[in-house]
């Protein structure tokens, strides 16, 4: 984007999947030289968007827009770096999740939780037990830059692979 908001490269598909401008706020700020970033849904789904300054000569010249959707690809890569469980919600709606027990789908402790992080929005943790495993999980809720909740992103790591990520940490002095 150019300082005059002009789109000057688009690297997606404009017909197939519509043009966003992104937040205007984001934009603007980012045109004074700082980065930002903020959580933006479209027809495609909730996703992080990234707009950073370019410069010539320590003069803004414009503005580089990423965005990327949370999809399970994108949860499913969370998984592989730190061993988490992960559901995504946009608004009520399951979107994706890592799961692949339907009892811990359905569970009521796991739903409470998610309802609790909307109402307060914030993020809510607990120990709860989820079909044969105990877990702590971590209600998040995923806010616009003007505060509104969006979805929510829950993670979720067993007791065990817990005790696994402890012991990989622990090591003998002396």
């Amino acid at each position: 984007l150019a300082p005059d908001g002009m789109v000057m490269v688009e690297a997606h598909h404009p017909a197939r999947y519509g043009h966003y401008e992104g937040h205007k706020e984001l934009f603007l700020k980012a045109l004074s030289g700082k980065g930002q970033r903020g959580v933006a849904r479209s027809d495609m789904g909730l996703g992080v968007e990234v707009f950073l300054p370019v410069f010539n000569r320590n003069t803004v010249i414009g503005v580089l827009e990423v965005s990327r959707l949370f999809s399970l690809d994108f949860l499913e890569k969370i998984k592989a770096k730190y061993g988490l469980e992960l559901m995504l919600y946009d608004q009520e709606k399951l979107k994706a999740t890592t799961f692949t027990d339907s009892e811990v789908l359905g569970s009521k402790s796991l739903d409470d939780l998610r309802v609790e992080a909307w109402q307060t929005r914030s993020s809510v943790t607990s120990e709860i037990r989820l079909g044969n495993s105990s877990y702590f999980v971590t209600c998040k809720p995923i806010q616009s830059v003007a505060g509104n909740v969006l979805g929510i992103l829950i993670m979720a790591v067993s007791h065990d692979r817990m005790y696994e990520l402890i012991q990989s940490m622990t090591f003998v002095v002396g």
